[in-house]
């Protein structure tokens, strides 16, 4: 199953408020899902899952 990127356009406000680091770590990752999503292997989506970590739980403290 192909990687819903779209997803991730829901955050750009979020991802606009982060530090410059932070920033270039999350846009890296999406870039990396968008490329490579169907086609990971188990130690990729490690890496990714935990870049991506701590934008799911900010997010949903960001919208609450």
């Amino acid at each position: 199953m192909p990687w819903r990127v779209a997803y991730f356009t829901k955050v750009t406000r979020y991802i606009e408020a982060l530090s410059v680091d932070d920033e270039a770590r999350v846009k890296q990752a999406i870039s990396f899902l968008e490329s490579y999503g169907p086609f990971l292997k188990a130690p990729d989506v490690k890496k990714v899952d935990r870049s991506l970590f701590e934008l799911r739980i900010d997010r949903v403290k960001y919208l609450i």
